[in-house]
């Protein structure tokens, strides 16, 4: 029964880590700037993103708390992955598509991609 309970915990603080995360760095641009006349396919690509960034966030919680009660291998994997998303992901994926080499959607897809790797790695 304790580990169900951790295991909540867990899940409730990535739950508000991604709530905050989405307010804080979307609501507000999509309140403001979606309530227009004209409609551009930047909204939904950032909903979209704010979604794969909130399932990403859920997987970085559980990966911290992973990092801290376990040791060996695990622990190191542990911190390899949240590495990975939080420098590599981000910094690959901004330059290929400044770049030109990936356009937008097609960043998106790979951040999509990341994220099911990561959700099944962590599950």
């Amino acid at each position: 029964m304790k580990s169900a309970d951790n295991r909540s915990k867990m899940i409730g603080v990535g739950v508000g880590w991604a709530w905050a995360d989405a307010i804080l760095s979307n609501f507000l641009i999509l309140v403001l700037n979606a309530a227009g006349g004209e409609f551009t396919w930047d909204y939904i690509l950032r909903s979209l993103n704010s979604n794969f960034s909130a399932a990403g966030i859920i997987c970085m919680s559980c990966l911290v708390w992973i990092l801290l009660k376990n040791s060996g291998v695990v622990k190191a994997v542990a911190l390899v992955l949240i590495l990975a998303r939080t420098v590599a992901a981000p910094v690959a994926l901004k330059f290929y598509t400044e770049t030109g080499v990936l356009d937008v959607w097609m960043a998106l897809q790979l951040s999509a991609l990341f994220t099911a790797v990561l959700s099944l790695t962590t599950k």
